[in-house]
């Protein structure tokens, strides 16, 4: 009896192949094909169909540490364009315009992601949550307060949230229709 099975792998940091036996069972892996398959004799049938499911739960597992975790290099739009893939650029572009638009929780959304995944931006991702923060919004509560502290002062040098700071007054003036500010003259009143 043979099982086949595929694991969708977003991105492989190393290719290699592998293969390992227990008694009357065969493992093969070829991350190359993103795929392992299981041999085993009619012998396993009184192993239980639990420690074959047990046994395919690993070679699962082991699919899923051939994905690459390095953290992103480089910065900049062409660097982040670099760093995802294209179904991972159109969620995250999405997701800015619904924050864009005044979304509570995509903002929140865009925040985390920016802080935490591709395309990392950890600046602008606490430029989000000052934004958050500082938007008046009665969602705003407790957890936003805590997930500024900790994305902006906690994790970021001062400079860094000086940066955000000026970031999240030109979202804050998109979100409310008025075009950021090139110069430091005092904003028209009409």
């Amino acid at each position: 009896m043979s099982l086949k099975s595929s694991h969708p792998v977003k991105s492989i940091s190393f290719s290699f192949q592998a293969a390992f036996s227990l008694p009357g069972v065969s493992v093969n892996f070829d991350a190359r094909k993103k795929e392992f398959r299981m041999d085993y004799n009619r012998g396993l049938s009184s192993f239980g169909s639990l420690a074959r499911a047990a046994l395919v739960a690993l070679v699962c597992s082991l699919l899923a540490c051939t994905e690459s975790t390095a953290p992103p290099s480089g910065s900049g739009p062409q660097a982040i364009a670099e760093q995802a893939d294209v179904s991972t650029m159109d969620r995250y572009e999405n997701l800015e315009g619904q924050a864009y638009a005044g979304d509570y929780q995509a903002q929140r959304n865009l925040s985390y992601t920016l802080s935490t995944t591709a395309p990392r931006n950890p600046v602008l991702g606490c430029a989000w949550r000052i934004v958050i923060v500082e938007s008046g919004s009665p969602m705003v509560d407790e957890s936003d307060i805590a997930n500024k502290k900790l994305y902006c002062d906690e994790r970021l040098s001062s400079d860094s949230v000086a940066a955000a700071e000026a970031q999240a007054k030109s979202i804050a003036m998109r979100i409310n229709g008025q075009p950021p500010r090139t110069d430091s003259a005092p904003p028209s009143t009409p």
